[in-house]
């Protein structure tokens, strides 16, 4: 539900892909999510990639 509802035109996140790539491909996604969400429900831990982050500095 809520990935049909999120407007896919916003800006990329790190990995460079839309909301519009997540709607377009949610079929075979979906799957990988769902066991992602399992395992963090089962271990209460989240995989190292989520505590990474991307900085960029943009000047004036």
């Amino acid at each position: 539900m809520v990935v049909r509802e999120c407007d896919g035109n916003k800006s990329p996140g790190p990995d460079g892909f839309n909301f519009s790539f997540v709607k377009a491909f949610w079929n075979l996604l979906k799957g990988e999510v769902n066991i992602m969400f399992d395992q963090f429900h089962r271990n209460a831990s989240l995989p190292k990639s989520f505590s990474s982050y991307f900085v960029a500095l943009i000047p004036k």
